[in-house]
């Protein structure tokens, strides 16, 4: 993610200020806030961009997009290199509903690239959803803005129960001369060997899709330059063409945009599918060394690794690492339930949202629409869903967190709170389902900081700076506020004169890409050096 962070450390109780005076400064302090200055993002914008990707019914099958907005806007949706596009309205706090024509998108190769790129431009801010479906065989998915999309990925698929079907992703360009690096974990329909990167050029608005007749988790998407003039923002989408899942019988596609691994989080609260008796989870480590915790058993992840398990009840993942999280609906055969296979990626608790406005589609031949929510048990009275309280359960191992699941009807709906939650919305038919994430902030989790030692400092000491990041910066770059720098990671300086200065830190992120960074910053009082004086008293 592109963006701008700011946080400081001058909190006057913190380690940094206490005991550290190592020279004597005048008695007058005088204590400046926290200046921040940050920028995170939601799943409302202006520009998205999505692909239309392979089905088991091919191009018969149809693409929809749920578009909505509080405030009465209106916008286009365009397949730029096909030459085709269609003006859109949307009255406030409500659904608009847009088929893009599967003969001019619909994306049926792999290893391949075409000029199929949808892109949605809206003159205010929009929430977006995308649905694929046909022959009661459907999948959904929460649409990103183009702002929020990152450099590195992978793919979350899932296990191809289903033979003649295949496991898929698709990257979508959003610029020219956009260099991507992919690496699947699987031998490709197209040729490609598994675990042998390629290189694919792509200018904006085209798609390049990837197929295997074995899973795709775990498939590496990277934006790739040793130039950082060439390097770009893509999106992702993963799924399945077609497949059972948990057990032999009907099936569905798998539809689903991928997130950024710099927004994964850590922590992650999942309530089960209501009239379901059991719902897959898969759990993917973004690093080596990564311990996940479900309900208090752990498992060891390296990178690209995953664990699936079978839950009935709500549960708590929590790593010491960043992990990307999917709920997987059951084939009906599983359960003898109305419903088959969806696939969702998971919000994690770091990624609250406190209002949403969403479509339960009857996109196709659905018969049960639900939406679940989670959040914080001290805030669920706040909570509305369409103006009325949501009823909630305690987690059982996480009881300082409840979940609500409710039955909802088709049409619009919305969710409001004082505080965070995350919420999915589905839909079962028979055989039939589609599921997708409510909405999310998309927060670059990934973070740097400095020390200043130290503290309260005076013009003419050494000050050390001490930067920490979670990553391994490609770049450290000081600006001490006085017109002088540094490049080091630790540096120290020496203030001439006295004064405040705003200090930045700016950390570059490793994979080539100088445009994306990270800041800190910190307002530092500089103090004068007091100087001795006493006047001795008359005799």
């Amino acid at each position: 993610m592109e963006i701008l962070k700011g946080k400081t450390g001058s909190n006057p109780n913190s380690p940094i200020w206490r005991g550290l005076g190592r020279c004597v400064c005048v008695l007058f302090l005088i204590y400046f806030p926290n200046i921040i200055v940050s920028q995170d993002f939601s799943n409302r914008g202006t520009d998205f961009w999505v692909g239309f990707q392979g089905h088991t019914d091919g191009a018969v099958s149809k693409f929809k997009l749920y578009i909505t907005s509080d405030v009465n806007t209106s916008g286009t949706v365009s397949v730029p290199l096909q030459g085709w596009s269609l003006p859109f309205t949307v009255v406030a706090n409500t659904i608009t509903i847009v088929q893009v024509p599967s003969a001019t998108a619909y994306v049926g190769c792999s290893d391949c690239m075409e000029q199929k790129g949808i892109h949605v431009v809206s003159n205010d801010k929009v929430a977006a959803y995308a649905h694929i479906y046909a022959s009661a065989r459907s999948d959904a998915t929460l649409m990103l803005p183009t702002e929020t999309f990152g450099k590195e990925y992978y793919a979350m698929c899932f296990t191809q129960e289903t033979g003649g079907q295949r496991s898929e992703f698709m990257v979508v360009a959003t610029e020219d001369s956009t260099k991507v690096q992919i690496t699947p974990k699987s031998n490709t329909t197209g040729g490609n060997l598994a675990n042998v990167p390629f290189i694919v050029t792509l200018q904006q608005g085209e798609v390049y899709q990837v197929q295997s007749n074995t899973d795709l988790t775990g498939s590496k998407i990277l934006v790739y330059s040793n130039d950082s003039s060439l390097c770009k923002k893509v999106a992702v989408f993963s799924g399945s063409t077609f497949t059972s899942l948990g057990c032999g019988g009907s099936g569905d596609n798998l539809f689903e945009q991928m997130y950024p691994v710099n927004t994964w989080g850590k922590n992650f609260i999942t309530s089960p599918l209501k009239t379901r008796t059991g719902d897959i989870f898969r759990v993917m480590a973004g690093a080596n060394g990564t311990t996940v915790s479900i309900n208090g058993v752990l498992h060891s992840l390296n990178q690209t690794q995953f664990f699936d398990t079978l839950l009935t009840v709500p549960a708590y993942f929590t790593a010491d690492k960043p992990i990307t999280l999917a709920e997987y609906a059951r084939t009906s055969a599983c359960d003898g339930a109305t419903g088959d296979p969806f696939m969702i990626l998971l919000s994690p608790l770091e990624q609250t949202i406190n209002n949403v406005l969403l479509y339960s589609s009857p996109e196709q031949d659905i018969t049960g629409e639900y939406i679940n929510i989670v959040m914080k048990t001290a805030d669920v009275g706040t909570c509305l869903l369409d103006g009325v309280a949501a009823p909630f359960i305690p987690v059982p191992f996480k009881p300082d967190y409840s979940y609500s699941r409710n039955t909802v009807t088709a049409g619009t709906h919305t969710i409001v709170a004082d505080s965070g939650f995350n919420a999915i919305a589905y839909g079962f038919g028979s055989p039939e389902s589609y599921g997708y994430l409510a909405g999310t902030n998309i927060r670059n989790l990934e973070d740097q900081s400095f020390t200043v030692n130290p503290l309260p400092a005076c013009n003419g000491s050494t000050i050390n700076f001490t930067g920490t990041a979670t990553y391994v910066p490609s770049s450290w770059n000081w600006d001490f506020g006085d017109s002088t720098t540094s490049v080091l990671q630790n540096p120290t300086h020496i203030y001439a004169d006295t004064g405040t200065y705003l200090v930045l830190l700016v950390t570059a992120y490793p994979n080539g890409c100088d445009v994306q960074l990270d800041s800190s910053t910190y307002l530092l009082h500089i103090f004068g050096n007091a100087i001795a004086d006493f006047t001795a008293p008359a005799v």
